[in-house]
């Protein structure tokens, strides 16, 4: 079963999965904690459980090895959705479950997605009707260090550094989006069926707008004409901005255009960093040179 996992969605063995519980029982049984770590843990759960948060733990015997790509750790989460919730409580044993959607591909936000994503399989969904995402993308992954105190941020998300720090003020922090291997890491993750680039600064655009669907912050690019134009979020609100990141996405990847132009400058804000994070991945690294000039657009290595 849980090899069927890497097969449909075509991802590779040696990225582990996130494996989802309902109740503090089973973390005890899926983890390998003294009883002060555990204890440090709670603190944090019983404030930010159920919830879009992750944590990176050290695995008990019971866990496969195929689920924490031979690791000694797994990621543990408890989802605050009710229709998740119930199904973890009828299954009453932990879950692994990673997004519905092919590897590196945009995440599903609503079972449509993960209809078309999977058309060529037998598949059983239990469908979530409402449009309206509380978060809209991935929780936010923590790995904790009780040896050193450090509280390693390994994907941010909705859940920040300061809420950790805040339950547990005697532990470091330290940012790791790079070189790590969790869910989400790949330099070309969160993509769609087009050439897409990121824009992040202010500039004139003299391309064929024909061919080009452009996804704003804000409204600065709405009265230039592209043939497709979406906006994040109108008012600059990070919050909406994330709710509508991968259904913007989703509809983009359907449209007749050639390439997508992401504009999302930096601003200081604490959740500029989460969404940089998915669109410079959605992007392969393709970032718009000051002439903008797609043939110098600079390649992340």
């Amino acid at each position: 079963a849980i090899n069927k996992i890497f097969k449909y969605k075509g991802r590779p063995n040696t990225n582990p999965l996130i494996v989802h519980i309902h109740n503090y029982k089973q973390l005890e049984e899926i983890t390998n904690l003294t009883e002060r770590d555990l204890k440090l843990v709670k603190k944090i759960t019983d404030i930010l459980w159920p919830g879009p948060l992750t944590l990176i733990l050290p695995k008990s015997n019971k866990v496969s090895k195929i689920i924490t790509a031979n690791t000694d750790y797994i990621g543990v989460r408890m989802p605050s959705n009710k229709i998740a919730l119930d199904f973890l409580k009828k299954c009453n044993v932990p879950v692994a479950a990673p997004s519905a959607n092919k590897y590196c591909h945009v995440s599903p936000t609503n079972y449509k997605h993960v209809l078309k994503e999977f058309k060529n399989l037998e598949l059983t969904i239990i469908p979530n009707h409402s449009e309206i995402l509380d978060i809209g993308i991935e929780s936010s992954i923590f790995k904790l260090n009780f040896e050193d105190n450090v509280i390693e941020l390994l994907r941010p998300g909705f859940i920040t550094v300061d809420m950790l720090t805040n339950i547990l003020p005697n532990f470091n922090t330290i940012n790791n989006f790079e070189e790590n291997n969790v869910p989400g890491s790949d330099k070309k993750h969160y993509a769609i069926k087009k050439k897409t680039f990121l824009l992040t600064k202010n500039l004139d655009i003299n391309l064929n707008k024909d061919s080009i669907s452009f996804l704003d912050f804000g409204d600065k690019y709405k009265s230039y004409g592209f043939k497709h134009y979406h906006t994040l979020s109108k008012n600059y609100d990070f919050y909406k901005a994330m709710q509508n990141l991968y259904s913007k996405l989703h509809f983009i990847e359907n449209d007749n255009t050639e390439l997508l132009i992401i504009y999302f400058p930096e601003e200081n804000n604490k959740y500029y960093e989460v969404i940089y994070n998915r669109l410079i991945r959605c992007c392969s690294g393709n970032l718009i040179n000051n002439n903008f000039n797609l043939l110098n657009s600079k390649k992340l290595n």
